[in-house]
């Protein structure tokens, strides 16, 4: 698991090294008066880190290399290669150096999705033209083209931001199982699913709380627009906040089940505890609104339809064909289609 914590706090650090004694335009620290604003708005762990790191290579003396190598060792451990390479070409994107015009470092900009927020970010803050006490005619004229900017930018960039989902499997499942490969396969370039592993030992309560705790952590520092669910996932996913949910036959009381030796047979402490957490599920008017359901019409283990229609919205719960499993066909033609009407409506 990413901690993208640690990233964040060491982006942090060393953005405040590099800019040390650097002035914004208004005479403020530049650390303080500018790159905490643009890294505070960024929508993802990337997105913040890249907030703070965006004119590294631009005003210190290091390449981006240089400065992502700086990074690392002040995390004292790698980033994620695929993350390390996402940062590596947003960094190097935003360096304005590296381009012959201005017209060509932005359209540059918005061909990456990590750069061209962080640029919007940056724009937005350069568009407060109060920030400067006494503005010149030339501050003005910038303050036009920055303007222009900013709407080329936003437009590319809700071209190429793909909607971004995260999978929750099930009991037994793991990281990019049966149900989320096919889920990845039919969304093909449309979305981009998140699917890690979640723990399924849930005879320890504790590891269920870790469930929830990972889930709500990929959603808050990934940008995640949707959650899906599915069996002992719905369960952890109807515990995830600020942010719309689909669950698929969702175990939503794993206290009438942990009694069965293929879940290890949980003591009745664990399931007391279990039973708690199943009894505190209150959802606010967002989460009812936003929320979901598939119900096999022949779930062989266990329905929960009931106490959904109890607590959400009932005309969102819908019944699907088939048993308990999910299977191409109903990710075809009954999860992708509410996939995407949700995705039309944020």
């Amino acid at each position: 698991m990413i901690n993208y914590s640690l990233f964040i706090q060491s982006a942090r650090r060393l953005a405040e090294q590099l800019h040390k004694g650097q002035c914004d335009k208004a005479g403020k620290d530049y650390f303080e008066g500018h790159l905490q604003m643009v890294a505070s708005k960024g929508k993802t762990w990337l997105e913040v880190i890249a907030g703070y790191l965006h004119d590294a290579s631009e005003d210190t003396p290091y390449s981006t290399t240089e400065v992502i190598q700086r990074l690392e060792v002040i995390a004292g451990e790698k980033l994620p290669t695929e993350a390390r390479e996402t940062l590596k070409t947003a960094l190097e994107l935003l360096n304005s150096h590296r381009y012959n015009t201005r017209e060509a470092y932005i359209k540059a900009i918005g061909k990456h999705p990590v750069a061209a927020a962080v640029k919007l970010h940056d724009l937005e803050h350069n568009l407060d033209i109060s920030r400067i006490p006494n503005p010149t005619e030339k501050d003005l004229t910038k303050h036009q083209q920055y303007e222009e900017e900013y709407d080329y930018l936003s437009t590319e960039y809700r071209k190429i931001r793909k909607p971004r989902i995260l999978f929750i499997h099930g009991y037994g499942g793991g990281a990019f199982g049966a149900t989320a490969t096919n889920l990845q396969r039919q969304l093909g370039e449309d979305a981009t699913l998140f699917a890690p592993a979640f723990s399924n030992e849930l005879s320890s309560f504790d590891n269920m709380l870790a469930n929830i705790q990972h889930a709500q952590m990929v959603v808050e520092n990934e940008g995640i627009n949707l959650v899906i669910g599915s069996s002992m996932g719905g369960f952890t996913a109807l515990r995830v906040k600020g942010c719309p949910r689909i669950v698929i036959n969702p175990c939503m009381k794993p206290s009438e089940l942990l009694y069965l030796p293929e879940f290890g047979n949980a003591t009745q402490t664990e399931i007391d505890k279990y039973i708690h957490l199943e009894e505190a599920l209150i959802p606010s008017p967002f989460e009812v609104d936003k929320t979901w359901a598939l119900f096999a019409e022949n779930d062989e283990l266990f329905s929960y339809r009931w106490l959904f229609n109890q607590l959400f919205d009932s005309s969102h719960a819908f019944s699907v064909p088939g048993e308990h499993q999910n299977n191409p066909i109903r990710i075809r033609e009954n999860i992708i289609p509410l996939i995407q009407e949700i995705l039309i409506q944020r």
